[in-house]
């Protein structure tokens, strides 16, 4: 309280000192210590005439009714005043009384004034010249208005310096008048050693007239921020503190100290940006995790109670893994890397929450969220005082194991395998370890393992491929691939054995070579499936080149997907195309319907790859609740069949279009849509397709045709990937085309379209297409462009515009799956949580009520393609 009260009396002090005036007197009369003696002067007249002015104590003049004489012509003039350099104006006051003429019995007489005049006359030297003789040297400046009643006037006259000296002259032509004091003076504006703004004020001459800038100065360890720093001086003296341009602010660790610059307190800092010092924030509070899966996680918090004066608090969010290195001694946690995503940002964060993604799975994660104002940094920099924080530890959920990496090795007969995995994703009960003798896949042996290593006897001189799958407590993962040929035995006796067996066998390739050619014109329009080419190996998936169905069902161990077709019963045809169909059937061990996907007798070689590639990556896969289940297989025979689960209401592109009333006559739903759908339902039905897809990326699967007709929609609007006849697996990161293929250009991105290159960022583009038909409700993406110019379009930048019914945040994850380079998009587990965090918000991010169902109706026939 007795602080406020000594700042107030200041400041009251203050603004009584900016607005004094300081006043330099050059001339003062009647001046105590010496006898005002100036100069009177009159023409010579006869006795009884005008007196002219005369003291006593003062100086007077009355020359009132002498009509018989000439009028008064009385003079008084100063001794020579020095004028002081600088001082551009002098300010004339004078103490006087004139009696008013109509006063007297004869008015005064003829000649009677009611004011008297005042002259001056200016020079470089010091000169006496008498007005009576050189009145056309002086120049007169002013006129005394009448005293009314006769009481005392006092009156200022401003006078122009023009040079050094100058003489003052009072000319009376009749008037009754007393001068009582006369003070010639100028003004400066005084100086002030600081003001609140930390401001050193010169005294300075005030000007003639108005007010003119000054330039001035900061106090002691203030500076002045940007700009001349300048200040008004009036003409009367006072400075015109608002009219103050730039400011001055105190350094680095002080602050202002009622106009001075003092050192800040111990444990308090600025920055020196014109604020006082101030504490760092304490630690937030109330760190908690919000949404946590496989692969990303939402932290919120609470401000920090502490936060420090006169700033805004930040926040920075470090991210360490828990460290894995038995040796606890040796353990040191260590940063996330590079490849964690941070939702806004990871430093500088205004808001008190954050997104973390492309983490790995069943890992510990320890988060701190540093609490930071403008003196932070100071802090460190000049104290070493780090920020304070607030922490948390979580586990992400775990998922499948990754894909281990396999080593073989042949130290004498027998082979060794040995493995390491790097991402366990969860606690790793076994290994299943199998190897596949090439030229016989009959010869194929499995053990179960919990050991990171097995041992085979093989036959040598045989090339094997080796599978290792680890099992956690969430299932088997992706398989480990390495092929690896055996060394031959040495056995001298049998090398002429050899050479008759390699001649004949020359012989036997010939005669079969002439028999195939001479067979293959005679039965050129016979069906496709009489061929029988060797399949090739893609990750944990089979890509079949040209088979027989004969061929397959000897190469696959299809026990637990085969199906008897006799127990299958068509119902109705759900959808066909050039060379396949879908058909709705019962499976009768089932008692469930299914849906049977089934090749027509024209079908070509690359439509019984494709669907056979299919088959044999979704016997990889466990089963997912966003991926179409795989019920079995029946390949034994022509037309080949693959069964899968049954979802009523169709792909998801003509249920959205039959959701606003219109008919789509390629959808193949039974069902159609019970109410309109809501901003929920497609920010839903977003989520559900980025987990699906997110689940095929964990497997290495890319699908290549991902597109709102390859999604299916069931009971309780749950959306489930399909059709996985362009999918691949991949052995590394990217699958190379390298046959010809009918492929959905609007849906694929620059590197696939002109390269033929495909990875999962190439699925990731293709999801942000996907959600554009979601939310435009079944619009056909590039409206009115050929497929052929879209490859033209991308190489030039463009991109789809913002739908005007969606918000900026939403628009924004579609766009970042369109980055031209596929490692600047973001990754399926980022994406689901970036939507789970909108589905989960109350704010509006898809604005049905302005969504305009007419500017969406360019059907493309392409999008069924």
């Amino acid at each position: 309280m007795m602080d406020n009260l000594l700042v107030a009396v200041w400041i009251l002090l203050l603004f009584v000192t900016l607005t004094s005036t300081k006043q330099v007197i050059l001339e003062k009369q009647p001046f105590p210590e010496k006898t005002w003696v100036w100069s009177p002067s009159r023409p010579t007249t006869a006795s009884g005439g005008p007196r002219g002015w005369t003291k006593q104590t003062y100086y007077s003049t009355c020359d009132l009714s002498l009509d018989e004489f000439p009028q008064p012509n009385n003079w008084l003039r100063s001794d020579s005043i020095e004028i002081h350099s600088g001082a551009k104006t002098v300010l004339v006051t004078i103490e006087y009384r004139t009696f008013n003429c109509s006063s007297y019995s004869d008015k005064g007489g003829n000649y009677c004034k009611n004011y008297f005049d005042l002259y001056e006359h200016q020079s470089w030297q010091q000169s006496i010249l008498d007005p009576l003789t050189n009145k056309a040297s002086y120049i007169k400046i002013a006129k005394t208005a009448p005293s009314a009643l006769g009481i005392k006037v006092t009156q200022k006259f401003r006078v122009e310096v023009k040079k050094k000296y100058i003489l003052l002259a009072f000319h009376d032509q009749g008037s009754c008048s007393v001068l009582f004091s006369l003070t010639v003076s100028y003004f400066v504006c005084p100086e002030l050693p600081r003001i609140s703004s930390l401001v050193f004020l010169p005294q300075t001459t005030a000007p003639a007239n108005n007010s003119k800038p000054v330039e001035v100065n900061c106090v002691t360890n203030a500076f002045n921020k940007q700009g001349i720093l300048s200040l008004d001086c009036q003409s009367d003296g006072v400075w015109n503190i608002s009219t103050l341009n730039g400011s001055c602010i105190c350094r680095e660790g002080m602050e202002n100290a009622v106009g001075k610059c003092e050192d800040c307190p111990k444990g308090k800092y600025n920055d020196g940006n014109g604020f006082n010092c101030t504490v760092i924030p304490s630690a937030p509070e109330n760190v908690q995790v919000i949404f946590v899966n496989r692969s990303a996680l939402e932290l919120q918090w609470q401000p920090p109670v502490v936060t420090g004066d006169q700033t805004h608090v930040f926040y920075d969010v470090d991210c360490r893994k828990l460290c894995e290195d038995d040796d606890e001694n040796m353990c040191v946690n260590n940063a996330c890397g590079s490849d964690v995503i941070f939702i806004p940002k990871k430093d500088d964060l205004n808001v008190n929450h954050v997104i973390l993604g492309n983490l790995s799975s069943f890992v510990v994660y320890t988060m701190q969220i540093f609490a930071k104002n403008r003196v932070s940094e100071l802090a460190r920099r000049k104290d070493g005082t780090e920020a304070n924080f607030g922490e948390i530890s979580v586990r992400t959920n775990g998922s499948v194991p990754g894909k281990p990496e396999v080593f073989v090795k042949q130290p004498k007969t027998a082979v060794v395998l040995s493995w390491k995995i790097k991402d366990k994703n969860g606690i790793l009960k076994e290994y299943y370890v199998t190897s596949v003798r090439k030229d016989d896949l009959s010869k194929t042996q499995t053990l179960v393992t919990k050991k990171m290593e097995a041992q085979f006897d093989l036959k040598a001189g045989k090339t094997y491929e080796f599978q290792v799958f680890a099992i956690n407590n969430f299932g088997r993962g992706p398989a480990g691939v390495k092929t690896f040929t055996l060394r031959d035995e040495p056995n001298v006796t049998m090398y002429p054995s050899i050479i008759y067996g390699m001649v004949g066998l020359l012989a036997l390739c010939i005669a079969s070579f002439t028999s195939y050619i001479i067979y293959s014109r005679w039965n050129r329009r016979t069906n496709v499936n009489r061929g029988k080419i060797p399949k090739t190996k893609k990750s944990s998936a089979m890509v079949y080149e040209n088979v027989s169905m004969g061929s397959v069902a000897e190469r696959q161990k299809l026990d637990e997907f085969r199906l008897d077709r006799d127990q299958i019963t068509t119902m109705k045809v759900l959808g066909s195309g050039n060379f396949g169909q879908v058909f709705k059937a019962v499976y009768k061990p089932l008692k469930s319907e299914v849906a049977v996907k089934s090749l027509k007798d024209n079908a070509k070689k690359k439509d019984l790859q494709d669907m056979l590639t299919e088959l044999d990556l979704m016997k990889t896969m466990r089963p997912h609740p966003h991926v179409v289940k795989l019920i079995g297989c029946c390949i034994e025979k022509d037309p080949p069949l693959i069964v899968l689960e049954y979802l009523p209401y169709g792909d998801l592109l003509g249920y959205l279009r039959k959701s606003r009333g219109i008919e789509d006559p390629y959808n193949t739903g039974e069902k159609r849509p019970s109410s309109t759908l809501t901003e929920k339902d497609l920010l839903s039905f977003a989520w559900m397709i980025a987990d699906g897809m997110s689940y095929l990326s964990t497997m290495k699967i890319v699908h290549r045709d991902l597109a709102a007709r390859n999604i299916l929609v069931g009971d309780n609007k749950v959306c489930k990937i399909s059709d996985l006849g362009l999918a691949r697996g991949l052995e590394g990161d990217i699958y190379t085309r390298k046959s010809q293929a009918r492929l959905p250009a609007k849906w694929m991105p620059p590197e696939s379209l002109l390269y033929g290159k495909s990875t999962t960022m190439s699925d990731i583009w293709s999801y942000g297409i996907v959600m554009w038909e979601v939310f435009t409700i079944g619009e056909s993406p590039y409206p009115r462009v050929k497929s052929r110019e879209i490859a033209g379009l991308l190489q030039k930048g463009y991109r789809m515009p913002k739908p005007p019914h969606i918000s900026q945040e939403l628009y924004s994850i579609m766009t970042n799956c369109w980055e031209e380079q596929p490692k600047s998009r973001p990754t399926f587990p980022w994406l689901c949580s970036a939507i789970k965090r909108l589905l989960d918000d109350f704010k509006t991010y898809v604005n049905l009520e302005v969504y305009e169902s007419h500017d969406y109706i360019n059907f493309d026939v392409a999008d069924k393609e």
